[in-house]
Parts: structure tokens; C-alpha cells; sequence
């Protein structure tokens, strides 16, 4: 009998406060607890419209494999940023945050 996949925490860091239209900002994805190495995971990144069935692309590859560029549509509005972790057996572990694009004048 196989045992249990054992995935690591997971936590997605990088800015939290209200972000302007048009502007790029970095997150990452904290993996914790895992004893077998980063590489042994695949990452996957989206970012969805506060409905969240629309994806949108403007995710850019980050300096490494738990990082991403983040360039936020030149219109306001509430998104979702997800974060997928999944091993070489199609197992998958996920973590989001909400993003809050301020239009300027909104307020």
C-alpha cells in the first residue's frame, strides 16, 4: 500500500496593500516542511478576475522557480492570485491571495 503524499506548506508572499494599475510587483511561494527538495515539485501560477473565471495573463517567470512577476491590468478591480504545487504523481497542493488594484480617482 503507497503512503499518503507529503506536500509542503505552502504561503504566498509578496505585496498585500492596495497596488497600482499598470505596475509590476514580485511574489513567491514559501514551500515548508517538505523533506525532499524544491525541484521534486512542479509550480504553477494564475491570476483571476475577481469572479474568478476569468484568467488573466500578465504573469511573467520570476528569477526562480518559486517566483513570479506580477503586471497588473491597467484597469482596477479586485483579483485572485493561485498558486499551484504538484509532485510527479499529479498530486496538488494550492494557495491564493486576494489582490486589490486601486484606480486612482476611485475612492
Amino acid at each position: 500500500m503507497d503512503a499518503p503524499p507529503v506536500f509542503p506548506r505552502i504561503a504566498i508572499i509578496g505585496p498585500g496593500f492596495k497596488l497600482l494599475p499598470g505596475q509590476a510587483y514580485p511574489y513567491k511561494v514559501l514551500l515548508r516542511g517538505q523533506k525532499n527538495s524544491k525541484q521534486d515539485f512542479t509550480i504553477e501560477w494564475k491570476l483571476l478576475r475577481g469572479d474568478y473565471l476569468e484568467e488573466i495573463n500578465t504573469l511573467e517567470p520570476g528569477p526562480a522557480a518559486n517566483e513570479v512577476r506580477l503586471v497588473l491590468p491597467d484597469t482596477g478591480g479586485h483579483f485572485r492570485l493561485y498558486v499551484y504545487v504538484s509532485d510527479k504523481k499529479g498530486n496538488v497542493v494550492t494557495a491564493s491571495k486576494p489582490i486589490a488594484v486601486y484606480q486612482p480617482g476611485s475612492d
